[in-house]
């Protein structure tokens, strides 16, 4: 629990910060504590402490800067220096704190490092060896935002699943009926989420401001809903389930349906109060998960605008506000001003943005605006005025990107010393695009030598290597891109085709497998799979490969060659009615293939042993549809169709000898002799067919 003593001690600590640390693990954590509580408070919930804004570029690790808006960035460094420099102490309370301060540490960097990635998830790690109860929940939440932060998507749902089991919390989605809309009459399903909770519910603290929708929009601000009463949600489970809306924001793809459900659990949040940072963590969820809808998109900036505001507000105390903090993930006043910016970018308020920016010093995202709003000259004044002030890196990069003048982008690497890796992508991006593929992977190196938890860079520097036919440190950047992001299909993709182009086709699949999980539409990597899998024979794959590609209009792929393939692994594996199955799928698409109809025919011959269901009468048929569908206006003009229609014929006599029935057979023989008459007529020979 973080109490007001805590947070007032840090000014006395930062003054008389020791020269030699306390080695008792409690002192430390105190110690380290209430810095971190400190600048948590100023920068992420208010309300100030007064704190100074002060340049810490020793937060700045493997070339990333910190963050323009800090303020009392001092009490953050020291507070490393407390949870970094000490070995490790028997408490799981200071494992706890220790990955805390990393990830908070994380937020104030413009981009992942490696090494404070792996200082906090091996602190949480060994924290939650020893967390119980309501603790080891929220350190959960905890531990899956932070996985979330570094697209480590399966490990931090895991993380949730066990909060979720820790505090028996249980919930589901359902449909029930209800309207949308102030004037719809005509009821319908709604998607709303059911809780049920087992813990006890605590106190409500003050209600931070929600901006209502405008009077005359006709959208309800929820569902009305009927017989849905939503029972008070304990705070531990909100959190949780607050966690949950995170995971389906950045592990989820961005469609209506993610955006729905979504909209289910925060309906929920937002119709019950109970801690002011709760409800204004489930604000800024609305507002990002409604601003891809035109109708929400300006009532989603206020919102942001409004949660900005609120954060000098006397009431609730600081206590209150940062009870849930650690485990919500509530952005630093830096990044929400970002997002707001962002917003007001894509409203087309450019020089709405640019203000925001401005007001608070955040110059590079100023620079950006005018260029955005054609501006580009402003854009050059504003930063040569603040190279004249300091010359920053990050200045000289955005300077570099107005002007096009790599010379920057070079100053800005000789500035940093070596560390600033943007100036090297920035570089290697621009030879890329140049085509100078030697110097441009040069400059990519570099730059990931510096920091390598960038897979956009990963995937740009292998095709530069693919383009050189460098297959194996190609093999070698792509590995290192999917262990950074595992959700990026097309990484997945060109490993496999770099596996592919050096004969190891089992670890291609594999890639493939993978690269599918995360683009379930993308029917270029089925096709893909479906290939890799016949070849090196993963039935079960392909036949999962064909159904996709079915349901995506895709079946170009598909042959007669393929389903000979497919009819030989159903015999030997004895998985017949499952490819039966997949016929049937198959043919309800391409009732017209001649030649598919054709093969199932096959297989219904060559299965008759293993299922009763396949009788000589449904051979019969599909050999009938596939000359039909073979025959079709203008057949008998083309001396290739008539050939195959007379190997078919054949196959069909055979066939009909095969029934007992008489009346069957003087059908086949009229729909043979007519057919056959007419193959004479054009192929100038006589046809002779046994029947």
């Amino acid at each position: 629990m973080i109490s007001e003593h805590t947070v007032q001690e840090a000014h006395e600590n930062l003054e008389n910060f020791p020269e030699d640390l306390p080695q008792e693990n409690e002192s430390l954590v105190a110690l380290g504590r209430s810095l971190l509580v400190s600048f948590v408070q100023e920068n992420i919930t208010g309300p100030s402490l007064s704190l100074n804004r002060v340049d810490c570029d020793e937060l700045g690790l493997e070339g990333e800067e910190p963050i323009s808006y800090l303020i009392g960035s001092n009490y953050l460094l020291k507070a490393t220096e407390v949870f970094y420099s000490v070995p490790s102490g028997p408490n799981s309370t200071f494992y706890l704190w220790r990955g805390r301060c990393a990830y908070i540490h994380q937020q104030t960097l413009t981009h992942a490092v490696e090494a404070l990635m792996n200082t906090s998830i091996e602190s949480y790690e060994l924290a939650l060896e020893h967390l119980e109860g309501n603790d080891k929940a929220l350190a959960c939440v905890e531990y899956s935002n932070l996985l979330l932060y570094y697209n480590k998507y399966e490990e931090a749902e895991q993380a949730l699943m066990k909060a979720q089991e820790t505090t028996k919390l249980s919930y589901s989605l359902t449909g029930k009926m209800g309207v949308r809309t102030k004037f719809q009459k005509e009821k319908k399903p709604q998607l709303v989420l059911d809780v049920d909770s087992q813990n006890l519910t605590e106190q409500e603290t003050k209600q931070p401001e929600s901006v209502p929708l405008d009077e005359e929009d006709i959208m309800l601000e929820t569902p009305k809903i009927d017989e849905h009463t939503v029972e008070s949600i304990p705070l531990v489970d909100q959190v949780i389930l607050l966690g949950w809306v995170n995971y389906l924001l950045k592990a989820k793809p961005k469609d209506e349906i993610n955006s729905e459900v979504i909209g289910a659990y925060l309906d929920v949040m937002l119709s019950k109060s109970l801690n002011w940072l709760v409800y204004s963590q489930a604000l800024f969820f609305r507002s990002k998960n409604q601003f891809t809808s035109y109708r929400f998109k300006e009532r989603s900036a206020l919102q942001i605008q409004t949660l900005l505001d609120q954060y000098n507000d006397p009431d609730p105390p600081a206590h209150e506000r940062l009870k849930y903090v650690f485990a919500l993930n509530y952005p630093l006043r830096h990044w929400m001003i970002v997002e707001l910016g962002e917003m007001f970018m894509k409203l087309g308020a450019v020089m709405s943005a640019y203000q925001e920016f401005e007001q608070v010093g955040m110059w590079e995202e100023a620079i950006e605006c005018l260029i955005m709003g054609n501006k580009p000259n402003q854009a050059i004044k504003l930063a040569k005025e603040r190279l004249e002030v300091l010359e920053s890196p990050r200045i000289l990069c955005a300077l570099a990107d107005v002007t096009r003048e790599i010379v920057y982008y070079e100053r800005a690497w000789e500035v940093s010393n070596h560390r600033y890796a943007r100036a090297q992508r920035s570089l290697g991006k621009h030879y890329f695009g140049q085509g100078n593929l030697e110097e441009c992977i040069q400059h990519f190196k570099q730059a990931l030598e510096v920091n390598g938890l960038y897979p956009g860079i990963w995937f740009t520097y292998s095709c530069a290597l693919m383009k050189l036919e460098r297959w194996e440190e190609a093999t070698y950047a792509l590995q290192r891109m999917v262990r950074v992001d595992s959700s990026v299909s097309e990484g997945w993709n060109n490993l496999a085709a770099v596996y592919m182009r050096r004969n190891m086709l089992k670890e291609a699949f594999s890639a493939m497998s993978y690269g599918v999980k995360n683009d379930r539409q993308n029917w270029k990597m089925w096709e893909n799979l479906l290939m890799l899998s016949v070849q090196i024979e993963e039935f079960p794959q392909a036949l999962e490969a064909i159904r996709h590609l079915l349901r995506l209009d895709q079946t170009r792929l598909f042959d007669s060659q393929l389903f000979k393939i497919i009819n030989t692994y159903a015999r030997e594996s004895l998985r017949v009615q499952e490819v039966f199955r997949l016929y049937t799928e198959v043919l309800r698409k391409l009732s017209s293939n001649y030649q598919i109809w054709e093969v199932y025919a096959d297989f219904l011959a060559e299965n008759r042993d293993h299922s009763e269901e396949f009788s000589i009468e449904k051979v019969l048929d599909a050999k009938i549809k596939a000359c039909r569908n073979l025959m079709k206006p203008g057949w008998d003009r083309d001396p290739g169709l008539c050939e195959e229609a007379l190997r078919l014929l054949k196959q069909l006599a055979n066939t009909y000898n095969l029934t007992g029935s008489q009346k069957k057979k003087t059908e086949g023989r009229m729909f043979i002799s007519n057919a056959v008459a007419k193959i004479q007529s054009t192929l100038g020979r006589e046809v002779e067919i046994k029947f």
